[in-house]
């Protein structure tokens, strides 16, 4: 929380960005209390909880091939947090821990979702930077969208010496669908979040492709 300066003599009142700053920080500590409290009494199980969940359409939630736009923060036992930041992955490709795997498949955009990773959904006993080995890890996460390619290239693969190479400009089409936070999905290259993962997406897919060579 930014500094304020302190009230007048017999001044009552509260800047309305202030208290409702005050309200989301007491819900984040009662969250975490519960959190903490659930996955001590329930051991070293998977569990996950969208509060409140949106409902929306089957085919609108998160599935395997998706690319996932997320907020987390990361917490051990204690309550101590080791991470937090924001990250991108695409559903299936086993690039993140399983436990991240499991917590948004199935999920909406939008939604604020709980989860208790065990350690062999999280890093097992191996220990990653500030993780202790076997540490049953506790997330505070935010869906923030789901970018789905809905069409596949036209063509096919193409030879080898026709394939776009890291840092060459490259003319695409590409028809996506990102769900929005009313569920329901929207055909659009217009919005800076979509547009941001679909470029960091063809980034990583040509660099990959260029180290093979």
């Amino acid at each position: 929380m930014g500094s304020h300066c302190p009230t007048s003599p017999g001044y009552t009142g509260s800047s309305p960005a202030i208290s409702l700053r005050l309200v989301e920080v007491i819900v984040e500590m009662k969250l975490l209390a519960t959190v903490l409290l659930v996955g001590s009494a329930l051991g070293q199980e998977f569990q996950k909880e969208a509060d409140p969940p949106l409902n929306c359409q089957r085919a609108e939630k998160a599935r395997k091939g998706d690319k996932i736009l997320m907020d987390y923060t990361g917490l051990l036992g204690d309550g101590k947090q080791f991470d937090r930041g924001s990250a991108d992955f695409v559903l299936g490709e086993e690039k993140v821990i399983k436990g991240w795997e499991q917590g948004m498949n199935g999920q909406c955009a939008g939604e604020k979702i709980t989860m208790i990773v065990p350690p062999e959904l999280g890093y097992g006993d191996q220990p990653s930077d500030k993780v202790p080995a076997s540490s049953t890890l506790y997330f505070l996460t935010t869906l923030n969208g789901i970018v789905r390619v809905t069409k596949a290239p036209l063509g096919g693969d193409c030879n080898e010496g026709q394939k776009a190479r890291p840092g060459q400009d490259v003319t695409m089409r590409i028809k996506a669908r990102v769900a929005s936070r009313d569920g329901r999905g929207k055909h659009s290259l217009t919005k800076p979040l979509l547009r941001s993962a679909l470029v960091s997406q063809m980034q990583s897919d040509l660099s990959e492709d260029w180290s093979r060579l």
